[in-house]
């Protein structure tokens, strides 16, 4: 009896444990969950989708998802232009298959005028479709503002002086130093045999008796010719030679210098100076 009265304190444990509900399952990790998708790979995918269902002839379901990705593109959703354009060139060519001109033309005005220079690929549309989109695109052209003239800044009067002046103003030390000494160097000897051909050419009587600069009297005209042209004109000719280098090449670097930040160079001259110092 005592046994019996011991174990019924078990028996009544056992029942109870035995009638609680079993734990409800953990829900999956949030890891398990698929991740997000790209809405650009997205968006290419169903491009891809719209298109083989095209050539595969089914029109109608080409064009409702064609039509979704247009209005998507449209709505502002960030999907690239190639991708947008290919989604509208071929949405206009579904249009015209089924006779609606003008909403291809609609289409294709949105996305000519978004890139009026957006491209046709010629082997993956029809001639037909190829002329109306660029009759469509010559529109888009044609309503664009004119283009702002252009206007040169004039070239300005510290470019013309010697002396690397231009190269200096431009904040090029190295090649305004450049010029400076070769017309320097350049000016010195010419103005110096200049000078000293006068000395060697004196008038007749000036310098009665011996040649002011002590040369014979045989051979004075000889070398006074032989210093003139073999060293005082080629020194005259390299003075101007590098002052009208360094008028062009300054002039160069002007017309390839934005005059404001962020602007385009109007133009380049057609002479220049080869190479970089």
């Amino acid at each position: 009896m005592d046994d019996v009265g011991s174990a019924v304190p078990g028996l009544i444990l056992a029942l109870l444990l035995a009638a609680r509900p079993a734990a409800a399952e953990e829900p999956p990790e949030a890891a398990d969950a698929p991740a997000a998708t790209d809405p650009v790979a997205s968006f290419a995918l169903e491009l891809d989708e719209a298109k083989a269902l095209w050539f595969r002839g089914e029109a109608d379901l080409a064009y409702e998802k064609l039509r979704q990705l247009y209005l998507r593109a449209r709505a502002g959703e960030p999907v690239p232009l190639p991708l947008a354009g290919e989604c509208a060139i071929y949405l206009g060519e579904i249009e015209i298959e089924r006779g609606s001109v003008d909403g291809a033309e609609e289409v294709w005005r949105w996305l000519l005028q978004r890139d009026p220079a957006y491209p046709i690929s010629p082997y993956h549309h029809p001639f037909e479709v190829i002329g109306k989109f660029e009759v469509v695109r010559k529109q888009v052209v044609d309503a664009l503002p004119p283009p702002a003239p252009l206007v040169l800044e004039r070239y300005p009067a510290w470019g013309y002086v010697p002396f690397g002046v231009p190269q200096f103003q431009q904040g090029r030390p190295v090649r305004g130093a450049v010029y400076l000494g070769g017309q320097a160097l350049f000016a010195g000897a010419s103005i110096g045999l200049f000078v000293n051909m006068i000395l060697a050419n004196p008038d007749p009587g000036y310098f009665p008796g011996e040649h002011p600069l002590g040369w014979a009297a045989a051979d004075a005209t000889e070398r006074l010719i032989d210093r003139k042209y073999r060293l005082q004109w080629p020194a005259t000719f390299g003075f101007y030679g590098l002052w009208v280098v360094s008028v062009l090449d300054g002039q160069a670097t002007f017309r390839r210098s934005p005059s404001e930040p962020g602007a385009q160079a109007p133009m380049t001259l057609p002479v220049g100076i080869a190479g970089r110092w």
